[in-house]
């Protein structure tokens, strides 16, 4: 899916086994893995076959050698994936078209082709995924010894993708640290975030998912979904599919709320939850495709939010307090993103090091 296009599965008619692959490795957008999900539920032949082979693979106690550059593995299984198939000049069978969506592939004949390469695939995804993880690998299963706990951690405008050990997914945002609490798996699935993250739960209705936040507890209910940390000391939840239940452990006996695809939650520093049914959408994502984005922000929430994506410092005259910008940036260096906020704050920019400090240079009506 090279145009970064998610066609419907029920109309297309080939599987892209790349973007299959990008899912299997957690490297999916938030659009195209609610894509592949649907595909991987619609129980064709395909996709329960590579589920199969999933949970096989994710069964066996693997440990890659340390010389092994799994992204280059993984280029060169797309790479083959790309390249044409090379037909014997006597086979009457049609050419394979292009894989370009999530549907039944056009020809037959060409089942062994196609699913050594979907095979190939998923293994390399499972490797680089398993690589990424800090903590021991522990076969599934095992009764030897319970799971330790797993850590994962960000740095300053950083993201990584996560494939936890029982085939969920996160994408991990900047400055953010995510664990497996131990015995991950075995009767519970609980981690604990602090920072920003993306999930798309394997749901299991034995085996409930937790996401400990401070005092936040979201528990899925089957579903895509994001947990934040505000710079007010919020919480804020925004469901993509399926619902989750938000509640708190800081006050007893404190109302949960349950949240459905495209809604939104907070949850305050009193423990206090809040609804907002239909107000997720892509202001909530945006963070996991490397946008910064200001819509309406408080200086403050632009310090802490400069702070994650490119680890500055900033500081400001307390005039600045009470002035907001809306603002959008994707790539741009960190001297220009503090320069057009400082035009748009009405005021001037001195950068130090790491810390950048704002001084307020005209009233802003």
């Amino acid at each position: 899916m090279t145009d970064h296009t998610h066609p419907d599965p029920a109309s297309a008619d080939s599987v892209d086994w790349e973007a299959v692959a990008r899912y299997f490795a957690g490297e999916s957008s938030a659009e195209e893995g609610v894509v592949v999900r649907r595909w991987l539920d619609g129980q064709t032949d395909e996709a329960r076959a590579t589920l199969t082979l999933d949970r096989a693979a994710s069964s066996l106690a693997f440990r890659p050698p340390p010389d092994l550059d799994v992204e280059e593995a993984l280029m060169r299984v797309r790479a083959r994936m790309d390249a044409p198939t090379v037909v014997p000049i006597s086979s009457r069978a049609p050419a394979p078209s292009r894989l370009t969506g999530f549907g039944q592939p056009r020809n037959r004949w060409n089942v062994v082709g196609w699913w050594s390469l979907a095979a190939a695939a998923v293994v390399a995804a499972i490797v680089v995924a398993n690589t990424r993880r800090s903590g021991p690998a522990v076969p599934a299963g095992s009764t030897a010894m319970v799971a330790p706990a797993i850590q994962y951690m960000t740095a300053a405008g950083q993201r990584d993708s996560i494939q936890l050990p029982d085939g969920s997914r996160v994408v991990l945002g900047p400055e953010s640290r995510l664990v497996a609490v131990a015995g991950y798996g075995r009767g519970q699935r609980t981690v604990e975030l602090h920072g920003m993250a993306y999930f798309d739960v394997r749901h299991d209705a034995t085996k409930p998912f937790l996401v400990r936040d401070g005092d936040a507890t979201v528990e899925d209910i089957g579903t895509m979904f994001t947990v934040r940390d505000l710079a007010d000391g919020s919480v804020r939840v925004a469901v993509t599919a399926g619902s989750v239940r938000l509640g708190t452990t800081a006050v007893a006996g404190a109302a949960s709320v349950v949240l459905g695809a495209g809604d939104r939650g907070d949850l305050d520093t009193a423990g206090r939850t809040h609804a907002y049914r239909g107000g997720a959408g892509d202001d909530d994502l945006a963070w996991t495709k490397g946008r910064v984005l200001f819509r309406e922000a408080s200086f403050a929430e632009v310090a802490a939010e400069l702070h994650l994506w490119y680890g500055v410092e900033v500081r400001g005259d307390a005039t600045l307090g009470g002035r907001h910008l809306t603002a959008s940036f994707t790539s741009e260096p960190v001297d220009q993103v503090l320069r057009i906020l400082a035009l748009d704050l009405g005021a001037r920019v001195e950068r130090s090091g790491d810390t950048a400090i704002f001084h307020a240079t005209r009233d802003r009506r």
